[in-house]
């Protein structure tokens, strides 16, 4: 038996107790003890459950629910905001997953841009001539040669570039949230996708 707390003029729900829990969801201090069968409410409080209570051994189905004369109906308007809720953080998420990423390479992009440049620059010339600066920049700390060193920089350029690729289609996949009709899909897709992010990231 379910011992429910409603405004008896509404039938709006205000919380409910299963005895299997021994508590009370909504968790306004009320405290409760049961013996055998027989369900017991403890009011810390005068004005704790004074609108009403019911019996009933129909347990609510969802937390989206108010009890009617008939019965148990889904409060469609507090389950639709449940849902753009849940659609929306997790596009947040997955958006800010990502910006994470981005931010690690942003304040170089110049950087990176210049240096790819004169790499290609350099091995369109056969590796001859004067050394560029952005590859004596590498040549000096690494030892490398100028030909290895020209060559690494555009093997991580294209590496960044694939990573980036994958990252922004990943992003892309929060707009699948808004085909989804049921909160429990919607975060198992938003932790597939940031597990994929992260995945991807760790090849940079």
């Amino acid at each position: 038996m379910y011992l429910v707390n409603y405004n008896p003029n509404s039938y709006q729900v205000l919380g409910y107790l299963d005895p299997s829990l021994g508590f009370h969801p909504t968790d306004d201090g009320t405290a409760y003890f049961s013996i055998d069968d027989d369900i017991h409410a403890q009011y810390s409080s005068s004005a704790a459950w004074t609108d009403g209570k019911i019996i009933t051994s129909v347990a609510p189905p969802s937390v989206f629910v108010v009890l009617t004369q008939g019965g148990w109906i889904v409060d469609e308007s507090r389950q639709l905001q449940a849902l753009q809720t849940a659609k929306q953080a997790a596009k947040d998420d997955i958006d800010a997953a990502v910006a994470a990423i981005y931010g690690r390479f942003n304040p170089f992009v110049r950087e990176y841009a210049l240096r790819e440049k004169q790499a290609k620059e350099f091995i369109a010339a056969n590796y001859e001539g004067d050394v560029p600066p952005q590859i004596k920049a590498v040549v000096e700390p690494t030892e490398m040669t100028p030909k290895q060193a020209a060559d690494s920089i555009i093997a991580d350029a294209q590496k960044l570039e694939t990573a980036l690729e994958e990252l922004g289609k990943l992003r892309m996949q929060k707009l699948a949230v808004d085909n989804m009709s049921n909160i429990n899909d919607i975060n198992i897709h938003r932790d597939s996708v940031l597990q994929q992010i992260v995945t991807a990231a760790e090849q940079l």
